[in-house]
């Protein structure tokens, strides 16, 4: 295969003027051309060339007009050597462009322009309104951080390693508690490796956007009465999960939670806990019962027992990054040997 490419440093004011010099460069370019390709037919015979027909040629141009009209309101803009391609749809109240391509050689401040308008973008802000409230470069950078940890910026750097599990989805390796199965962090335990689905950054800020998407405040609206909400500063808040939101099994924690108006323990096996007074009894009747006396075990059943108090709001969690309910604190705790499911530590809650 051969390829020919034609360089102009012709500047243009517009797509017409694309065209018009388009036109002025063939005439110069196609006799260049059919020599070339006359030489390669004499050195090699069974050489073939191809030619795009005219009514080809007029499609396409159409075709890039067309387009060009479309876009007529994209933004073309240098600055500091880096072409900025900007989308007319959608923007924000600020209008701000939102779907942008930044390029241009190495050292000319793709990285450092990017944070700026990533936070210019999530927090609505134009430049001269953000260049108030971040003079320098180290609160800007601090501010971008801050986006980050709450999930309103992803950033990622494509490099040959960076695959599809990185970006949209793919099978993590976890260590796990070799007894039940459930995550462990503890060490001297004895763990085993295990598997789990782990969404990439792309699909965690898509689906987080869809929900936001989603989301109504008139419809969804929270149950709790003024007075629960004029205390909220006087409460404690927690975050649970009921079973396992990758096994479809454990659907039927979170719906029996929800039918019966409570949260539930994994945690802490069949053991009643109603003896205990303390952290150390809870350790206690774990050995007694010959558990596996885990510090995350011992931890996690304490603060359901005696941490989390009426009137407290937990929160259950959809994976690491939502919520699917939210409820408040009704009462103590109290352990059901004959509950229907295989958790048995619960409180009651309401919402």
């Amino acid at each position: 295969m051969e390829y020919f490419e034609v360089h102009t440093y012709a500047k243009h004011k517009s797509f017409e003027d694309i065209l018009n010099s388009i036109d002025k460069l063939m005439f110069f370019v196609s006799p260049i051309v059919d020599r070339e390709i006359s030489q390669l037919k004499e050195r090699n015979p069974n050489w073939v060339a191809g030619r795009i027909e005219s009514e080809k040629f007029d499609n396409m141009i159409k075709w890039m007009t067309d387009r060009q009209l479309r876009s007529k309101d994209a933004m073309t803009e240098q600055k500091g050597g880096i072409m900025y391609e900007e989308d007319q749809f959608p923007k924000n109240n600020n209008h701000h462009p939102l779907n942008l391509i930044l390029y241009g050689p190495p050292g000319t401040g793709k990285t450092y322009i990017t944070k700026n308008l990533a936070v210019q973008i999530a927090e609505n802000k134009s430049e001269k309104e953000l260049n108030e409230i971040y003079p320098t470069r180290e609160s800007l950078n601090e501010a971008f951080k801050k986006l980050q940890e709450r999930g309103q910026i992803g950033f990622v750097t494509f490099h040959q390693s960076f695959g599809y599990e990185d970006f949209i989805e793919g099978i993590k390796p976890i260590m796990v508690d070799g007894k039940d199965g459930s995550p462990s962090s503890e060490l001297g335990e004895q763990k085993v490796l295990n598997y789990e689905i782990k969404d990439g950054i792309f699909k965690m800020m898509s689906v987080r956007a869809e929900s936001y998407q989603s989301f109504s405040s008139e419809s969804k609206q929270m149950m709790f009465d003024k007075q629960i909400i004029d205390n909220l500063d006087k409460k404690q808040f927690f975050k649970m999960s009921l079973g396992n939101t990758a096994n479809e099994d454990d659907q039927i924690i979170y719906e029996y939670c929800l039918e019966n108006n409570c949260i539930a323990l994994g945690w802490g096996q069949e053991i009643d806990y109603n003896r205990a007074k303390d952290e150390g009894e809870i350790g206690k009747l774990l050995e007694e019962h010959g558990g596996s006396q885990s510090s995350y075990e011992i931890s996690a059943v304490k603060c359901f027992i005696f941490g989390m108090k009426v009137g407290d709001i937990v929160f259950i969690s959809d994976g690491n990054l939502k919520a699917r309910a939210i409820g408040m604190i009704e009462g103590n705790y109290f352990y059901d040997y004959h509950s229907t499911i295989y958790y048995k530590h619960f409180r009651r809650v309401g919402g």
